[in-house]
């Protein structure tokens, strides 16, 4: 699987994944700005299996979006995704990569954590349908390894 800057071509695709992942959905217009401003990324492997969308914070790399096809979880693409990001990060002489999960997207919270993440606050009423709150997750560049 490869990783590349996402294209106004693959907006089909990726909404097709945002739609079946979140229960609130980005637009298209949103996922327009971020090409816009090369700050998202695609995975794939004759088709899009995967995005990320990064916003430099600060000192800070924040993973604004990241999400998989759903036939393709489980497969490592989450992973080269994140791994990606820490990639760029650490070209930009960022110190941290953050990013936002639903308090109940156990899942995801264990893959973050697996990957070196730790929680490091709450963000009250974050996400909406249904209202929850959101864990902010951290990882510092200079903790990572390339292995």
């Amino acid at each position: 699987m490869k990783i590349r800057a996402m294209r106004e071509s693959d907006i089909e695709q990726v909404m097709a994944i945002e739609r079946s992942v979140f229960p609130m959905p980005w637009t298209e217009h949103i996922f327009r700005e971020f090409i816009e401003i090369n700050k998202a990324y695609v995975g794939y492997e004759n088709e899009v299996v995967g995005y990320i969308c990064l916003l430099v914070y600060i000192e800070k790399l924040l993973i604004a979006n990241l999400a998989v096809k759903e036939a393709f979880q489980r497969k490592g693409m989450g992973t080269k995704l994140i791994r990606f990001a820490l990639e760029k990060a650490r070209q930009d002489g960022l110190s941290e990569l953050t990013l936002d999960v639903r308090q109940s997207n156990r899942v995801a919270i264990q893959f973050y954590e697996k990957l070196g993440f730790i929680k490091i606050g709450r963000k009250p009423d974050y996400y909406e349908h249904p209202t929850e709150d959101s864990i902010v997750m951290s990882l510092n560049i200079a903790d990572w390894s390339r292995e």
